[in-house]
């Protein structure tokens, strides 16, 4: 997630943008450790885009279900 932001200092305002860190990390589960865990899943009403930090969409593709 992007996030705008203005950074004051003494002789100006600087417009930027910041990357957020959601800390999800460890709340992802693979295809492997979901079969592995034999646990449910349901199917997103609305495929998820995952980009990288570059801005690319992720080559592994959407997102299409949850646990």
């Amino acid at each position: 997630m992007k996030l705008s932001f203005q950074f004051h200092i003494v002789r100006q305002t600087i417009d930027d943008e910041a990357l957020l860190d959601s800390r999800a990390t460890k709340n992802f589960l693979n295809k492997q450790v979901w079969k592995s865990l034999q646990i449910g899943r349901f199917k997103l009403k609305w495929p998820l885009t995952v980009n990288n930090i570059n801005g690319t969409e992720n080559r592994q593709g959407k997102v299409m279900h949850y646990c």
